[in-house]
């Protein structure tokens, strides 16, 4: 298990990186500006209400317990976070690579860079789901992580495009691309749901999009298109636990 002592301290070397990092991006700040400052001087009709980010706070916090525990598990579950490997530390430095240039406001590169962050946690995700030996929780931090920094990519897109005056695509504005995005991702919610039998996706969804309804409420088509999808991603749920209870 040499290689799952390794990677074990390399884990939370990783975490304590975007820690730090998540600190000063705030308390120097990097580049001059907050993280929220620098989104707020790019506004976008998909970004959230402010008070959707202290999402933050509880996937880092579900992340210390996850790093934490890997160095108690069992053997079957050291095996998991054997085979994720080096991935969650490559997705620690791509975190805290796209708060550096996020906030030097490079934002294009910003966008390739949470890309290669969302499919890094995807691979991980990937590994712990066609585990024999995985549990609930082994995956419920990476499912929440992956949710928001799904609507962040999503934001990211919107960013890139304000932030370079393009104020339509295929004849289409911001406030149609929004909606767009509202439903695509809805379906995304639904689909993730149905396949891995997991709800803490699409939860961050209803999460996010409720502070987008919140943070665009000038918006009606916005508004509206918003709770249509989260009643949807709600039913979904709720079909899933009933299915989940009797299995």
């Amino acid at each position: 298990m040499a290689n799952f002592r390794f990677y074990s301290i390399l884990n939370a070397i990783g975490l304590v990186l975007v820690l730090i990092v998540n600190y000063l991006a705030n308390a120097l700040p990097i580049g001059g500006q907050t993280t929220g400052e620098v989104s707020d001087s790019v506004p976008t009709l998909f970004t959230p209400a402010g008070y959707a980010f202290a999402i933050w706070g509880l996937i880092y916090t579900l992340l210390i317990i996850w790093i934490i525990r890997q160095f108690i598990a069992r053997e079957d579950q050291k095996e998991i976070y054997a085979k994720i490997g080096i991935w969650f530390f490559i997705s620690c430095l791509l975190n805290s690579a796209w708060i550096f240039i996020f906030q030097y406001r490079y934002f294009t590169l910003a966008l390739l860079v949470i890309v290669l962050f969302l499919v890094t946690l995807m691979i991980i995700y990937s590994i712990i789901q066609n585990s024999r030996m995985t549990t609930w929780f082994m995956r419920l931090p990476i499912s929440i992580y992956i949710g928001w920094v799904s609507v962040a990519t999503i934001v990211n897109v919107f960013v890139v495009f304000q932030a370079n005056g393009i104020e339509t695509l295929f004849g289409l504005g911001e406030q149609t691309w929004a909606i767009i995005m509202l439903v695509v991702g809805g379906i995304l919610g639904v689909l993730f749901t149905r396949k891995n039998r997991d709800i803490a996706y699409s939860l961050v969804f209803i999460w996010a999009f409720i502070a987008i309804s919140v943070k665009q409420s000038a918006y009606s088509g916005i508004v509206t298109t918003v709770w249509v999808v989260v009643v949807i991603l709600v039913l979904n749920i709720i079909v899933q636990l009933i299915r989940n209870y009797r299995k």
